[in-house]
């Protein structure tokens, strides 16, 4: 990414330029005979869809990979997906592997164009759709019906244009099942730098963990740092309801062992980018083979982790790897893929422009990691 495009991210008076900036970018990398580049207009605005097609109608695909980015206000996938379009135009030899496949692949890089161009504290910085719903919950109800259980408010609107769209090109394909389908999605959160800091200054021998990603975190630093634990049975399970909650079971001096472990974790990764994938069952060896791979390919870059898949199934609000968990299709997997998020609240990072003369520099080496990271996952697939 470009100081000049990351410049216009910034500042929310630019988001109209930069988006129609944004389309011509992919209609240029489009131009390969393989690839067809649409537009399509919903109310909620300009959806981009891209295919990529090995296969010329003479025989049936054997595989649908479908790249998903921005559900909410998210940079990683969008601008990770450009630049894998740019790589296959610059690098023959990859571009004939993919065609070897016979394979479909389609790209949706901005799911959700109204909270792209109308990022305000109140929607945060773009997170929502115009109705102020979370797109990532309607996955389940787009494929499935209604959810067993009402979990989310947004069972009270009707499915996303974005996500209509999506079934529809994917319905030739679902109803074949001989063909295999991989749906990746691509995700940016701020617990990733958030559960660290706080862990290394505030945990204690019996704290309650409630949320799943502290549980990975303390785990890594207890693998990674080889610490010796009195009890088997580290996590007690307190909770099974919508949010699984764990208690800590240690002694006083094993709490401290992981808490300098944070602190020498953060200080040996503070250049690196945070990442983890999240997995259905169903999609665990997929997943996993995918992430030992890239994780090879670029760990001088990323997080230092032992494992870096997580299992998401025991949550049921609607995503896709919900769907995945659910779905009797065969040959289905999903798996998502979180790294830093860059512009949680984007209106403090605008200060930050103008209270450190180095953040464009140092924002900008984050951003093209992570979307480096994307470019590498998508062709890790695109070979399987």
């Amino acid at each position: 990414m470009n100081l000049e495009i990351l410049k216009k991210i910034l500042f929310p008076e630019q988001r109209k330029i930069l988006f129609e900036q944004i389309l011509t970018d992919f209609q240029r990398a489009c131009q390969l005979p393989w690839l067809r580049f649409e537009v399509h207009e919903t109310p909620e605005g300009k959806i981009l869809f891209i295919r990529f097609s090995s296969n010329k109608g003479e025989q049936k695909s054997n595989s649908l990979k479908i790249f998903i980015g921005a559900q909410h206000n998210e940079y990683n996938g969008l601008f990770g997906i450009l630049e894998f379009l740019r790589i296959i135009n610059r690098n023959e030899n990859l571009l004939q592997e993919f065609l070897n496949k016979n394979q479909e692949v389609f790209f949706f890089p901005l799911m959700n164009p109204h909270g792209f161009l109308n990022p305000t504290i109140t929607n945060k910085s773009g997170y929502y759709l115009k109705d102020g719903t979370n797109l990532n919950r309607y996955w389940y109800r787009t494929f499935m019906g209604d959810l067993r259980r009402n979990i989310t408010n947004d069972s009270l609107f009707d499915v996303p244009p974005q996500a209509k769209l999506l079934k529809k090109k994917m319905v030739p394909f679902w109803k074949e099942e001989e063909v295999s389908i991989f749906i990746v999605d691509f995700h940016e959160t701020s617990l990733l730098r958030r559960f660290p800091l706080d862990l290394k200054n505030t945990l204690t021998p019996h704290q309650i963990i409630d949320h799943w990603l502290k549980k990975e975190l303390i785990e890594n630093i207890m693998t990674l740092n080889q610490i010796p634990l009195t009890n088997e049975e580290v996590f007690r399970v307190e909770s099974l309801d919508k949010e699984q909650n764990w208690v800590l079971n240690l002694k006083i001096e094993e709490a401290e062992l992981i808490k300098k472990g944070f602190k020498e974790f953060l200080k040996l990764n503070e250049h690196k980018l945070p990442f983890y994938f999240y997995c259905s069952r169903k999609s665990k060896k997929f997943c996993q083979r995918v992430a030992f791979n890239v994780y090879q390919k670029m760990k001088d870059k990323l997080w230092t982790i032992i494992n870096p898949v997580i299992g998401h199934y025991f949550h049921e609000h609607g995503c896709f790897i919900h769907l995945n968990e659910n779905a009797q299709r065969k040959n289905f997997y999903v798996f998502e893929l979180e790294s830093d998020k860059h512009f949680f609240d984007l209106f403090d990072e605008i200060k930050k422009v103008h209270s450190n003369p180095n953040y464009l520099n140092e924002k900008r080496v984050y951003l093209n990691y992570s979307i480096e990271l994307v470019a590498n996952v998508i062709q890790e697939i695109l070979k399987i």
